[in-house]
């Protein structure tokens, strides 16, 4: 059905003695739980190691008509998710996703400005995030309805080395590209993460907690620049 494929089979199974068969939508809401679960314990591993110690984390809803589970690692209050960048994570049909998202009109004027006033320090972040992709999404609101937008992908770059020549992905005319491209959408998103296909082993291993701890290391440096005033 429709529904069956709403989700990967047999993956992110968070804790390796349980085994989920079918994320069809009734089975969403103990995917969800344990979602729920898995933000609370990389919370925990995060504030232990003091990489952060300020994050909350949050849940999204499900439904049959719902094309992914998703969550976040946030600071307070929750209620102004949209108006602060923080770390989403989302499972769908293609797998699993962890990194900064950006979409609201303020953090992302502040995002913009700081890549154009910063370009060689960005540059600098981004070339650290081997096998990460940078992805900007134009954004418009819904028939005028107050906080209901939509978005679609208008660029994915993707950082770090070139695995064949081991030289740099990204250079300075890419983040020069990266802030006309900002500059010219009225409304956009811009997220950083790293993914793991949906068939990946290590989303069912016991130890992927401290992997995505680590994955959220490296996107510090990344996630301060987008805060800085």
């Amino acid at each position: 059905t429709k529904n069956s494929q709403v989700l990967p089979k047999e993956r992110l199974n968070f804790n390796p003695q349980t085994h989920i068969r079918n994320y069809s939508y009734p089975l969403q809401l103990p995917l969800k739980k344990k979602l729920d679960q898995y933000l609370i314990g990389l919370e925990g591993e995060l504030r232990s190691n003091q990489v952060y110690v300020d994050l909350i984390p949050k849940v999204g809803n499900v439904g049959k008509d719902y094309q992914s589970i998703w969550g976040v690692l946030c600071k307070q209050p929750l209620e102004r998710i949209v108006h602060i960048p923080h770390f989403n994570f989302t499972l769908d049909s293609s797998g699993f996703q962890i990194g900064v998202q950006i979409e609201g009109k303020t953090p992302t004027a502040k995002m913009e400005r700081n890549i154009r006033d910063n370009k060689g320090e960005f540059l600098e972040i981004l070339r650290k995030l081997d096998g990460f992709n940078l992805v900007i999404r134009k954004r418009w609101n819904v028939d005028n309805r107050p906080r209901k937008f939509q978005s679609e992908t208008a660029t994915t770059i993707k950082l770090g080395k070139n695995e064949q020549t081991k030289s740099d992905n990204i250079t300075i005319q890419d983040v020069n590209y990266i802030s006309e491209k900002l500059n010219q959408l009225t409304l956009f998103e811009i997220y950083c993460g790293f993914s793991y296909d949906c068939d990946n082993k290590i989303l069912e291993n016991k130890n992927f907690l401290k992997v995505s701890s680590k994955i959220m290391e490296k996107l510090k440096e990344y996630y301060n620049f987008s805060q800085r005033h």
